[in-house]
């Protein structure tokens, strides 16, 4: 077990030895899952409700904050972060090179995952509060959790 100093709603992922979660006490944590023990905390600015997405050494997260954050994996250090304007509890999924994930500013975000640019954002009129699925029109749905959807 480990205790944080707030309720956790996102979805932890394991990646590496290591289980990987956000809290409502504004961090960001990664622990060690031989022995239970904090790898590092990265304090970010408010809810973590987001779960994250591992690729390449860099996790990817949102946080109500109206960032989305690209951190790096081993030490926890925010590599960039992009700015929606309001928060972001869609999880973020990784696709040929594209970060997508939605926010409650009403807009789908295409990001480059290497620095955080913008490909492209979609206005869908309506606050998004769940995460993205891609499906590359073959059959083959890339989800960002095992759940899919977190509503």
């Amino acid at each position: 077990t480990f205790a944080t100093s707030a309720p956790i709603e996102s979805s932890p992922i394991v990646h590496g030895g290591s289980v990987i979660f956000g809290s409502d006490d504004n961090n960001f944590y990664c622990i060690d899952t031989a022995t239970g023990k904090k790898l590092w905390v990265d304090t970010l600015g408010q809810r973590v409700v987001s779960s994250a997405y591992a690729s390449n050494n860099l996790l990817f997260v949102g946080c109500f904050d109206t960032y989305m954050y690209a951190l790096n994996i081993i030490d926890g250090r925010v590599k960039w972060k992009l700015s929606t304007g309001a928060l972001i509890k869609s999880s973020p999924v990784l696709y040929q090179g594209k970060l997508y994930f939605g926010s409650y500013d009403k807009f789908v975000y295409a990001a480059d995952t290497t620095d955080g640019s913008l490909y492209w954002k979609q206005n869908i009129n309506g606050v998004i509060n769940c995460s993205p699925t891609i499906d590359d029109l073959n059959g083959t749905q890339i989800n960002s959790s095992i759940s899919g959807f977190n509503n």
